[in-house]
């Protein structure tokens, strides 16, 4: 239960530091949005990485590190393509309203990335030391 609350805190912190960096350099550095979004959006998962990584799952590998990381952005990527995928679905065939439709995707995404977080960050087993 423990890793399941610092999952969500870690999730939070990192969609907060996105969405405050989104703004911060569209509104007030008046950057293009869309550079603005993939710095934000890097910002974010850099961030997510290590909360998840070293206090949700409390992994302090240092030798997997680089494939952790690989899979992390692969998993960050696919939320992207499936979030807009489930999204548009929602709304435009299924006639829900596009801030509902957003609350039940996030929550299916969450889902799967504790599911897969887990498989990232699990210490290694016994048999394999």
């Amino acid at each position: 239960m423990q890793k399941l609350v610092r999952f969500f805190i870690s999730g939070a912190a990192a969609v907060g530091t996105n969405l405050g960096c989104l703004y911060l350099f569209t509104e007030y550095l008046e950057w293009w949005y869309l550079f603005s979004s993939v710095l934000a959006f890097t910002i974010g998962t850099t961030l997510g990485f290590g909360l998840q990584k070293y206090w949700a799952f409390q992994d302090g590998r240092s030798e997997v590190l680089g494939v952790q990381a690989s899979y992390y952005t692969l998993l960050q990527v696919w939320d992207i393509g499936l979030n807009a995928a489930l999204l548009y679905t929602l709304v435009e065939y299924a006639g829900w309203w596009y801030f509902f439709a957003q609350a039940v995707v996030s929550a299916l995404i969450a889902i799967q990335n504790f599911c897969v977080y887990y498989l990232i960050f699990r210490p290694p087993s016994d048999a394999s030391q």
